[in-house]
């Protein structure tokens, strides 16, 4: 991750959006989608919704699901424009046109 300012970070979306980072970590894109989408669904006013969105985007690419990968990332980026994540979804779009 970038540097970020994490501190309106709660315990219950910490942990939340941990259980979607450790399975994508461990390549169970099924569950990371899983709980990435309840994550941002849950906690869209959390400083990691970002992160969360970008990263279901990824889950989303590796089950072949490109459509909803797309969604994910032009949210990123319209959400956070000029952020890092944002930037880092532009690229992805790009790779999957």
């Amino acid at each position: 991750m970038g540097v970020e300012d994490f501190t309106s970070v709660t315990d219950e979306s910490f942990l939340s959006y941990r259980r979607g980072e450790q399975a994508y970590n461990f390549g169970d894109y099924e569950a990371a989608k899983r709980n990435f989408e309840e994550f941002t669904a849950k906690f869209p006013n959390e400083a990691l919704h970002k992160v969360a969105l970008f990263y279901l985007g990824r889950s989303y690419e590796q089950l072949q699901e490109t459509e909803k990968a797309k969604e994910s990332y032009r949210e990123v980026i319209t959400k956070y424009k000029g952020d890092f994540w944002a930037d880092s979804a532009e690229r992805r779009l790009r790779n999957l046109n």
